[in-house]
């Protein structure tokens, strides 16, 4: 086994008929992942789309091999299909589509082991301390070390040099219920984390597992300082830094050599371009371009925030 070997589907896709308690199946097919249409990327995913931008983008995701919808949205996608020689698609329908999906989901993680894909094993040079918790289907390269009292998750992948501070939790499940009426549905992480090359996770940092198969990714030569919190499915770019007390909720894009002061808050699904700087405590709501420079609550272009702070200051 190589470490550092590109990563291996880890479920053979399953017959749609076999979620059938959850879902009717209306066109026969198979998968064995789950994901969001447009960011798919493992083969054999099953997708929830509700409206019909997210069943464009399903139909058009060669990663996605099932669909899931509602019966007054099935016709019409059993037609996109045809239209686009989609005949790998499976289709099923629930008058609750979204529901159905998150039960599939946590069926194929309970009852299939569902996970992120990887080559499990660990490098014989990794220096990792006592009082660690690694759990077995990791993949983790040369040189790296994990310090006291580290946790390192199911489905995480660290690659050469990376280092894991003291406290660190590192592929742990982050907050993600829905509630249905009177239900509130606990959802299951099945993804993974994938740390970069030389990457720094440093003491009580905590980063989050993907939700759905596929990865919470930090680039190589980042640095997440002491408490930081990286939310599920967020991606971060080569060389960025985040530093002590730094909030990113699920799914944030940011870009390269990054760097954000202690204490800001980035809203979920935020996108963050290449070498951008996001002063002390900001809260950042809106994307954020290349190379801009953000401050305030919320978060500003640092020129407006500064003149609307110096009339403040000057009443």
């Amino acid at each position: 086994m190589t470490p550092d070997a590109p990563p291996q589907a880890v479920l053979d896709p399953i017959p749609a008929r076999n979620f059938s308690r959850f879902a009717q199946v209306v066109r026969p097919g198979r998968f064995c992942a789950t994901g969001f249409a447009d960011l798919a990327s493992v083969q054999g995913t099953l997708s929830c789309a509700l409206e019909q931008r997210y069943l464009d983008q399903a139909v058009a995701n060669a990663a996605v091999s099932a669909i899931i919808t509602t019966p007054a949205l099935a016709p019409g996608l059993l037609t996109d299909i045809d239209a686009a020689g989609r005949d790998d698609l499976a289709v099923l329908c629930a008058d609750d589509a979204q529901r159905a999906f998150y039960l599939i989901h946590n069926a194929l993680i309970s009852d299939h082991g569902l996970c992120a894909p990887l080559r499990p094993g660990i490098h014989p040079d990794t220096q990792i301390d006592p009082t660690a918790i690694v759990d077995p289907h990791v993949q983790i390269g040369s040189q790296v070390s994990i310090a006291a009292g580290a946790m390192i998750g199911r489905g995480t992948i660290l690659d050469a040099g990376v280092h894991i501070g003291p406290g660190a939790l590192v592929g742990v499940d982050g907050h993600f219920s829905k509630r249905f009426g009177g239900e509130l549905l606990r959802i299951r992480h099945a993804g993974g984390v994938r740390i970069g090359a030389r990457s720094q996770v440093l003491a009580g940092a905590i980063v989050q597992r993907a939700l759905h198969s596929d990865f919470t990714q930090i680039g190589t030569d980042c640095v997440i300082a002491p408490g930081a919190q990286i939310g599920h499915g967020v991606s971060i770019g080569d060389g960025s830094t985040l530093t002590g007390g730094v909030i990113v909720a699920g799914y944030t894009r940011i870009g390269r050599d990054v760097w954000i002061g202690p204490g800001a808050v980035i809203r979920n699904l935020t996108e963050i371009g290449d070498n951008a700087r996001i002063d002390i405590g900001a809260v950042v709501a809106t994307p954020v371009p290349a190379r801009g420079h953000m401050a305030g609550f919320f978060a500003l272009p640092r020129a407006r925030a500064l003149r609307m702070m110096a009339k403040w200051m000057a009443k």
